[in-house]
């Protein structure tokens, strides 16, 4: 298709280009195209006129309505969705400019090309006599069509299922490239309100963050996430106040749907939050109960300087760098955190009721007490307290309540705050990773950690490469304890993908690799990533691990020595196996009295194990080190009727040098292969509901 005249040279068509790829943005203008071209705007008007003979507007709006009448000619779309599609959020205006431009109406113009169609039709052998028969039938399907929802709508029965849904940052144009943090504190607020609306599921903002620019007017965040409609838009600066376009796009139809500017300004904020959510909703026929309207009318503050506050208080949350799924990067960004906490703080002292702000503040105290190691536990308590007591429906303060109580160790309590917040929205990658955090590393529910670190791997869209290493570190992790170590295997070698020296991801893929009976492959695996490990404690501790298990005991040795002539000690390491393995070790060289200080320290450590999933299976191994296998077997009998936490201890007992001597006996083979079996029928279980909900990808 050509636009302006025939000397159409390279600058005009890259300018046509651009302008075809911003269609849909009604905000895209004269000076939006020229900061995409690189240009000033006196220079974009000479060499449009040069090759065109047109105003750079005039060229702009030729592109939109060319274009416009190429969809109503080859497509079924609607003059709305049309007119949404090449970017007038006016239907009666674009009807003006098109009848200015062609002498005709959008409707005539398709009534034109139905014409058409029909005479082509008409032409076709037997096209009168199928005709026949399609009328009789498409008029029974009606009928029955409409009797259909009579009778649903009689019987009260709900006929709309929930919508999936996408919001996208909004993105700033212009010049100047400025960022206002009422707009991003607003669409946080719409996002927010959406997520609190039970025929909607939300994908959380932070998770798309990345693809914005890619996704902004193509299915290509659908086909990541899978969500039917994407909310994006734009904004610019004008004199007192910020023009904003809101587009929704219908990915199963591949159109969108709904365009329409909004102007901000300093009073109108929640004015603009309600008329948003209603748009959003109404436009996807997401029905709405009498009470989530009223919930909808209900600001979650009215005080315009808290909401100042709270929307500088997002800006810099995003500045912050947040993943929800692997915690917070604080390296990267304390400065931005720090500046949140204070935002997010004033907006409270200008509205104490202001349950959003709460609950941002204890998510990020939590995420500070993680990285600095100082105790937030007050300021947790009581500001998550204080955001249930105002709103105790809201998401957002659901998941903060879900910190709190992880943080004081009541994890049935989280559970329940979590799994009430992915009742309401099941698509919150946040809640979803910290189900994931608690039943792997804090409860050991094997079931459980499997189905929430998939499903945080079915919603991970996330460009980030930290962020996609931990993601399938941890998905790699639930699998290959669960015995699924050939999908195991596939999430590991994408961690290490995304950073090639990662060793949680190497030393758990060389532990899969054995659990696959692989033991040859997983020393070579092993060996070449074992300059990775240099002089890190941890690294070192879980290289001289393997060297133990593969009966490398002097490697094992050196590297437990190297530890300890670096950093004075060993650690525990998981289950205390590094006191254990050690103790081993100097018991072989005849270094009796050095052994027992290990297994002494060994004992410290499973005493105090709390966690009822672990008590058996350490136990097992403090007894066989002693060589009080009576007890050891009491242990393992115990374990005979219920669940393994993970296939670890199995491998363990069967391969490890620490087991050589009650391997042995008799009543070890018995009482193992049952508790073997029993692990064998749950992860039976365990793939069938994987299966049921398509989480084994």
């Amino acid at each position: 298709m050509s636009y302006g005249n025939n000397s159409d040279t390279d600058f005009i068509k890259k300018a046509r280009k651009i302008v075809e790829v911003n269609l849909p943005n009604e905000l895209f203008g004269v000076s939006e195209l020229a900061k995409e071209m690189g240009i000033s705007r006196s220079y974009l008007h000479r060499k449009i006129y040069s090759g065109t003979k047109l105003s750079v507007s005039r060229f702009i709006r030729q592109i939109r309505l060319k274009k416009a009448k190429e969809l109503l000619r080859n497509t079924s779309s609607t003059v709305s969705e049309v007119a949404f599609d090449v970017g007038y959020s006016s239907v009666s205006y674009f009807s003006k400019c098109y009848h200015d431009f062609y002498g005709y109406s959008p409707g005539e113009e398709m009534r034109k090309s139905e014409r058409i169609k029909n005479a082509a039709g008409k032409d076709k052998p037997g096209a009168i006599k199928t005709k026949k028969f399609v009328v009789p039938v498409l008029a029974i399907a009606v009928l029955f069509a409409v009797v259909f929802i009579l009778i649903k709508n009689l019987r009260g029965i709900k006929t709309n299922e929930p919508h999936t849904l996408a919001v996208l940052p909004f993105e700033p144009l212009g010049y100047e490239n400025r960022v206002s943090t009422d707009v991003t504190g607003l669409v946080e607020l719409v996002r927010s309100g959406l997520t609190d609306l039970t025929n909607l599921n939300v994908f959380e903002m932070a998770s798309l963050e990345n693809n914005k620019r890619k996704a902004r007017f193509s299915s290509y965040a659908y086909n990541e996430i899978n969500a039917k409609y994407l909310v994006s838009g734009f904004y610019r600066f004008e004199g007192d106040f910020v023009k904003i376009q809101l587009i929704i796009f219908d990915n199963s139809r591949g159109k969108n749907i709904f365009s329409h500017i909004y102007n901000l300004d300093n009073e109108n904020m929640m004015e603009l939050r309600n008329d948003m959510i209603l748009d959003i909703s109404d436009k996807i026929n997401a029905s709405l109960t009498p009470e989530e309207k009223l919930l909808i009318n209900k600001p979650p503050t009215n005080n315009k300087i808290a909401l100042k506050y709270y929307s500088q208080g997002i800006e810099f949350s995003k500045q912050a760098g947040f993943d929800y799924m692997c915690g917070y990067q604080m390296a990267k960004s304390a400065h931005y955190l720090d500046s949140a906490l204070v935002s997010f703080k004033q907006a409270v002292r200008e509205d104490e009721t202001f349950a959003l702000a709460h609950a941002n503040i204890a998510k990020l105290y939590h995420y500070k007490s993680i990285h600095s190691g100082d105790v937030y536990n007050d300021s947790i308590s009581f500001h998550s307290n204080v955001a249930a007591t105002y709103n105790p429906i809201s998401v957002d303060v659901l998941i903060a309540r879900g910190y709190y109580y992880r943080k004081y160790g009541k994890y049935e309590l989280a559970i329940k705050s979590l799994e009430h917040a992915l009742e309401i929205n099941p698509n919150s990658t946040e809640a979803i990773g910290l189900l994931t955090n608690i039943y792997g590393f804090r409860l050991r529910r094997a079931d459980k950690f499997v189905e929430y670190a998939m499903k945080g791997m079915v919603l991970n869209v996330s460009k980030d490469t930290a962020v996609n290493r931990t993601i399938n570190y941890v998905a790699a992790t639930a699998l290959h304890r669960c015995g699924f170590f050939k999908e195991a295997h596939k999430y590991y070698l994408r961690s290490l993908d995304f950073k090639s020296n990662a060793f949680t991801s190497v030393t758990g893929e060389t532990l899969n690799l054995c659990f696959e009976g692989n033991k040859k492959e997983a020393r070579r695996f092993i060996k070449a990533y074992s300059d990775v490990a240099g002089s890190n404690q941890w690294s070192l501790e879980d290289y001289g691990y393997f060297c133990f298990l593969f009966g490398d005991f002097d490697g094992a040795l050196d590297c437990y020595n190297k530890v300890i002539s670096i950093y004075d000690t060993l650690t525990p390491g998981p289950s205390g196996r590094n006191y254990a393995i050690m103790h081993y070790l100097l018991s072989a060289e005849g270094k009796l009295n050095e052994a027992k200080k290990y297994l002494d320290k060994y004992e410290i450590r499973v005493k105090s194990e709390s966690r009822e999933r672990f008590k058996e299976s350490i136990y097992f191994t403090f007894y066989t080190l002693k060589g009080d296998n009576e007890k050891a077997f009491e242990q393992l009998k115990k374990l005979v009727h219920n669940d393994l936490y993970s296939y670890s201890p199995i491998y363990q007992w069967e391969h490890s040098p620490l087991y050589e001597n009650i391997r042995n006996e008799p009543e070890y083979k018995v009482l193992t292969e049952q508790i073997e079996d029993r692990f064998w029928a749950m992860h039976k279980r365990m793939k069938a509901d994987l299966i049921e909900k398509n989480l084994l990808l």
